[in-house]
Parts: C-alpha cells; sequence; structure tokens
C-alpha cells in the first residue's frame, strides 16, 4: 500500500510538475502577449494621436478652405454682379454709340454745307475786306479832299469878307460924294456878294 500510495504521490508531483510548467509556459506566453499587446497599444495610441493631429490639421485646412471657399463664392458673386453691370453698360454704350454714329451720319452732310457756306462767307469776307480798304482808302481821299475844300472855302470866306469890307467902304465913299444912305448901299452890296457865293 504504500508503495502505491508512493506511487501514486509521484505521478501527482509529477503531474503536478508538468502543470506548472504548463502554467508556467502559459503564463510566460501570456505576459509576452500582454506584453506584446501593450507594444500595440502604444503604438495604435501613438498613431491614434498622430491621426488626431493630422485629423485637427485636416479639419484647420478644411476649415480654412472653406472661408477661402466663402470668399471665392463672395468674389464670384461679385464679379458676376459686375459682370453683369458692365454688360448693361456696354449694352448701353453699343445703343449710344449707334445713335451717336447715326448723328454722326447726319451731321457729316450738314457738316460738308457749313463747310463750304465757311468757304464761301471767307470768300465774302474776302472780297468785303478788299472793298472795306477800298472805301476807306476812298474815304481817305474824301477826306483829304473836303480838308482841302475847307482850307479853300475858309480863304474864300476871308476873301469875300475882305470883299465886302472894301465894297462898303467903296460905297461909303460913294454915297459920301452922291448923298446915298451908306448903310441900305453895303446891305445891298452884301446881298450881291452873298447871291454870287450861292
Amino acid at each position: 500500500n504504500l508503495t502505491q500510495q508512493s506511487e501514486t504521490l509521484r505521478e501527482q508531483d509529477e503531474q503536478s510538475r508538468s502543470d506548472l510548467e504548463t502554467t508556467t509556459r502559459k503564463l510566460q506566453e501570456a505576459r509576452d502577449t500582454t506584453r506584446r499587446l501593450s507594444d500595440e497599444l502604444e503604438k495604435a495610441q501613438s498613431e491614434n494621436t498622430h491621426v488626431r493631429n493630422q485629423l485637427t490639421t485636416a479639419q484647420n485646412s478644411l476649415s480654412t478652405t472653406e472661408h477661402k471657399l466663402q470668399t471665392l463664392q463672395t468674389d464670384f458673386f461679385s464679379v458676376q454682379a459686375n459682370e453683369q453691370a458692365l454688360q448693361a453698360h456696354n449694352e448701353g454704350l453699343t445703343q449710344d454709340n449707334s445713335y451717336l454714329r447715326k448723328q454722326v451720319d447726319e451731321l457729316v452732310p450738314k457738316l460738308s454745307a457749313s463747310s463750304r457756306e465757311c468757304v464761301s462767307l471767307r470768300n465774302q469776307l474776302s472780297e468785303q475786306t478788299e472793298l472795306v480798304m477800298d472805301l476807306r482808302r476812298e474815304a481817305e481821299d474824301y477826306e483829304t479832299r473836303m480838308l482841302r475844300i475847307r482850307d479853300n472855302f475858309g480863304a474864300f470866306e476871308i476873301a469875300e469878307a475882305d470883299i465886302v469890307t472894301e465894297m462898303r467902304e467903296i460905297s461909303e465913299m460913294l454915297a459920301s460924294s452922291v448923298g446915298v444912305d451908306p448903310m441900305t448901299n453895303a446891305n445891298a452890296v452884301q446881298h450881291a456878294a452873298q447871291r454870287q457865293r450861292g
């Protein structure tokens, strides 16, 4: 019985040792697995942090891009409005250009006629200028003649006055010699002189 018990205990001891080795091996495998999982977890956390950083950067870039997109949309709408305004302005200018071209086409014959009329008037003005110059020279000649005539007339009046004085003196002398009124005779002489001058 002792031998059998000893054998049983030996078998149990071997089984226990085998179980202990198995447990120790499993424990080591579990530790290795835990270490590997810990490394993978740390690596995953690092990658997660990197991904979060990339996500934050991407979100910032997306926000910047959205802001730029809004700005571009605003600029686009502004450019579109300006383009419409410019198009309307261009249409207005086109209409104005057509109207002005029509007016120019209508004014060209009038301008040609006005140019011809200006040339004709310029020629007439030149002729009138020459005529005025001729008339001015003629007027100067007339004025010179009038001055001469006035001078001659003044000299004639002086001579006439001298003649009247002499005739009055002669009349007085004759009147005193024949008894005629000197004033009556003098008036008759002056009247005769005026009639002769007229």
